[in-house]
């Protein structure tokens, strides 16, 4: 993954070289990535401005990179707005956006900023001679909702246009065309209704007045299709719910009609519709939503449930797999999408059930370099046992002004609130090595293989044995799965030995500061091994 950054100013070099200090002073960064400098033409300003290229190594946490971003604001007497380039999505980070976690994440992910971004909902639930579809009347609402949700996606309710009542096919065709002029990170087309086929004209939307024998109340999708590809955001998504089947003409025969994808189908945007071929959507009795939207609006509300690899967000491929998951389930129309730009593979949407997931840890994610380093408090020089005895003094609280006890702290909640079991004085996962292999190689197709029983003996290597190379970084894989940059690779862990696991060290201070919730708390262990927290 490629991130491009540079200070708004291209003049402003003093923020150019605090935020580069920052960076490669940070050690997660500077481990996990690859940092140079570039000259480039800045955009629109005619000037040349010094571009920060990030190329980051596979598993990269940017939860630690947007924390870097924070540490920056808040700590550099020299900062200012920044442009952040993914994938040729480019952000525009205030300083009030770099004290927002959300939004710096989003940026630094390649994920559509919501301000940036127009969505139009259209959806018929009442016509004079087609069946009602009461469902869809829910579906806007419920759509509008989820996508103005600020842990979803948070779009501004101002930036949706939502039609429940389409007038004509001019009405529909200037709302899209309106939303278009001011959508330059993605653009989103959603209908709902009765769809019919004509074989002279295509896909036709049913507007309330439509009937299923008179193109009359209809509008072409071709119309409607032309103003999305004009549309210069650089992602375009089409969602459509529609009732599909041939439509009656007066001449008698129903002709048979392409699958919806080929009859709706726009250049370089990614489409997904709710049935395939000759189907009719489903508004099941019962249900608030249509089967395809309620699957839609079920899968943003509640996110994937993470694998090995935890997503932070969702692409609109993973929401398409999810949603035909879910409706093979209860033997329903079968989704399908159209992705000839390949945005499918991109993030898009935060993934809810993630965030649920690391909620602690996400509290834990205090940076262990901002702690102060406990012998660095006392190598002033002098003998080494002169050291060791004010250290023994200090552990005792003889020179700390923190001599009011709390009470003491639980490792095991420690630990388990970043998903790792205690081990001694440390924190331990297993490592799956097959995960390993898949981090450091890049492949999703990957297994570890033992070769004998020395663990070091693992292969990487796919179905077809076409592909063998070893695991040689460990360390970084745990350093990428826990999050946490002091973590590493061992095999001589008291509890695992001949195991690998990542392991951390525990810092009883972090610990403390946890499990009260209050900052510049100590922990001192006592002479029978326990520890306790003081204020």
């Amino acid at each position: 993954m490629n991130i491009s950054i540079r200070v708004t100013d291209p003049g402003d070099a003093a923020a150019h070289r605090s935020l580069l200090n920052r960076l490669l002073g940070d050690p997660y960064v500077r481990e996990n990535s690859r940092i140079s400098v570039e000259s480039t033409d800045a955009e629109a300003m005619g000037t040349t401005a010094d571009v920060i290229q990030l190329v980051l190594d596979n598993g990269f946490a940017l939860a630690n990179l947007a924390l870097a971003f924070a540490q920056w604001r808040h700590q550099s007497d020299t900062v200012a707005p920044v442009v952040v380039r993914v994938g040729g999505m480019s952000t525009v980070l205030s300083l009030d956006d770099m004290a927002d976690n959300k939004i710096v994440h989003r940026a630094l992910s390649g994920a559509p900023d919501p301000r940036r971004s127009r969505c139009v909902l259209i959806g018929v639930s009442d016509y004079a001679q087609l069946r009602p579809l009461p469902a869809v009347e829910q579906n806007l609402r419920r759509l509008e909702e989820v996508l103005t949700d600020p842990g979803i996606w948070g779009i501004p309710r101002e930036r949706i246009h939502k039609i429940d009542y389409p007038e004509s096919a001019d009405a529909l065709e200037h709302a899209i065309a309106l939303a278009a002029e001011d959508a330059p990170d993605a653009l989103v087309v959603y209908y709902a209704g009765h769809g019919l086929y004509d074989a002279e004209r295509g896909l036709l939307l049913a507007l309330p007045n439509a009937s299923d024998d008179s193109r009359e109340g209809t509008v072409p999708w071709s119309r409607l299709a032309e103003v999305i590809h004009q549309a210069h955001a650089a992602r375009r998504v089409v969602l459509l719910d529609c009732c599909y089947g041939g439509l009656a003409l007066e001449s008698g025969e129903a002709p048979a009609p392409p699958d919806l994808l080929g009859a709706a189908r726009v250049e370089g945007t990614y489409m997904l519709a709710a049935t395939q071929k000759y189907d009719e959507a489903r508004s099941p009795d019962g249900e608030a939503c249509t089967a395809f939207t309620g699957e839609l609006v079920q899968v943003l509300s509640d996110g994937v449930p993470p694998g090995s690899q935890p997503s932070e967000f969702l692409s609109l491929n993973a929401i398409h797999q999810e949603v035909r998951k879910a409706l093979a389930a209860k033997r329903r129309p079968q989704p399908q999408r159209h992705d000839p730009g390949h945005i499918g593979q991109l993030p898009h949407f935060h993934n809810v059930a993630r965030e649920r997931r690391t909620a602690p840890r996400q509290r834990r994610a205090r940076p262990r370099d901002w702690l102060p380093n406990r012998s660095s408090r006392y190598l002033v020089g002098g003998a080494a046992v002169l050291i060791l005895l004010a250290v023994a003094l200090w552990q005792f609280g003889v020179f700390s002004t923190k001599n009011t006890p709390l009470a003491g702290v639980s490792l095991t909640e420690y630990c388990s609130s970043q998903d790792l079991k205690v081990s001694g004085e440390y924190c331990v996962h297993p490592i799956d090595l097959t995960a390993a292999c898949r981090w450091e190689h890049g492949r999703t197709d990957l297994r570890a293989k033992l070769t004998s029983a020395d663990p070091n003996s693992a292969i990487c290597t796919d179905s077809a044995q076409e592909f063998a190379k070893g695991i040689s970084k460990m360390g970084g894989y745990c350093k990428a799965k826990t999050g946490a940059t002091d973590a590493v690779a061992t095999l001589n862990n008291s509890s695992h030995r001949g195991t690998w696991v990542c392991q951390i060290k525990i810092d009883m201070d972090v610990a403390c500061v946890l499990k009260y919730k209050k900052d510049d708390l100590v922990a001192r262990q006592a002479g029978d091994g326990t520890w306790t927290c003081y204020e």
